[in-house]
């Protein structure tokens, strides 16, 4: 017997953040906190493999430190736009936004202050992967 399933699109249960995060303590305590309020985590350590990572896989948002080795916050954020990445960003950081260097323009969609609280985080991931899954719905319907 036929449901006609087929024609059904399907979304994931749990969106997907991508965090790039150098410090381990706040690695862990973001990917537990993001994890408590329902989200799926992909953690790396720095902005290559968060790129690597942004590159292979399916995300919703990502969370990216700036000051990390081999590649900054920044640097990976303008490769990725550089490479047609339109997914929200926020980017995290213990220094003044106005300090970070960018050519063209911030090209992440929000910024964190550190030290932050897990509920500003979880709150903003909300916010920013309803989003995300707003236009990929609209997207479906148009087709």
């Amino acid at each position: 017997m036929k449901t006609g399933g087929e024609n059904i699109a399907r979304f994931p249960m749990r969106k997907r953040i991508l965090v790039v995060e150098d410090e381990m303590l706040i690695a862990f305590g973001t990917m537990v906190d993001l994890e408590d309020a329902g989200f799926e985590v992909v953690v790396t350590k720095d902005g290559r493999q968060g790129l690597e990572a942004a590159a292979s896989e399916q995300f919703d948002l990502i969370i990216t430190d700036n000051n990390m080795p081999n590649m900054t916050g920044v640097d990976m954020i303008s490769a990725l736009r550089k490479a047609g990445n339109t997914l929200p960003i926020v980017l995290t950081s213990a220094l003044n936004p106005q300090s970070l260097p960018f050519a063209s323009g911030p090209g992440y969609d929000r910024f964190l202050a550190k030290p932050y609280r897990p509920g500003q985080l979880c709150d903003l991931a909300r916010e920013l992967t309803d989003r995300v899954g707003a236009q990929r719905v609209a997207g479906m319907l148009r087709r």
